[in-house]
C-alpha cells in the first residue's frame, strides 16, 4: 500500500524538521519552510494527501495559504498548528477552512491522533462514491 502524502508548511527549520522526522515513519512527507512555495507547488499539481501548516508565516500566511488551497482542493484535510493559544486564532482557522487545530507545545501522540482523525474523513470522500456505485450494481443486478 503506497504512503499518504502529507505537506508541511513551517518557516522554522527545527519545526519543519521535527515534524518530517516523526511523520515519515507513517508517511511520505514534503516540508516547505516558504509558504508563497508551497502554494506555487501545489498549484503546479504536486499531488498531496493532507497539509500542515503554519499560522504565523512571513509573506503568506497560513490564513492566506488555506484560503488559496480551499479553491483549489475544498476536500483536502488542513491542520493548523500555532503556539497562539487565543480561541480567536482556531476559530479564524476553523473560519478559513482548516479541518484541525494544533498548538504548540504538543505532544508527539497528540499530533499522531490528530492527523489520523483527519485521514480517514479524506479516505471516507474517496470511497463514498465507489460504495455508491457497488450498492446500484447490486440493486440493479438483484432482479
Amino acid at each position: 500500500m503506497q504512503k499518504l502524502t502529507i505537506v508541511i508548511v513551517d518557516d522554522s527549520p527545527f519545526m519543519s524538521r521535527f515534524l518530517t522526522i516523526f511523520l515519515e515513519k507513517k508517511y511520505k512527507v514534503i516540508s516547505f519552510l516558504d509558504s508563497q512555495l508551497a502554494l506555487e507547488a501545489i498549484q503546479n499539481g504536486l499531488h498531496l494527501d493532507a497539509l500542515i501548516t503554519d499560522f504565523d508565516m512571513p509573506n503568506l500566511s497560513g490564513l492566506d495559504l488555506i484560503q488559496a488551497i480551499r479553491e483549489i482542493n475544498f476536500n483536502l484535510p488542513i491542520a493548523v498548528i500555532s503556539n497562539c493559544k487565543e480561541s480567536s486564532t482556531r476559530i479564524q482557522s476553523f473560519d478559513n477552512g482548516a479541518n484541525e487545530f494544533i498548538t504548540k507545545p504538543f505532544h508527539p501522540t497528540e499530533l499522531d491522533l490528530r492527523i489520523g482523525n483527519l485521514l480517514p474523513n479524506m479516505r471516507l470522500n474517496y470511497e463514498a462514491p465507489v460504495r455508491s456505485i457497488f450498492k446500484q450494481f447490486v440493486r440493479a443486478a438483484a432482479f
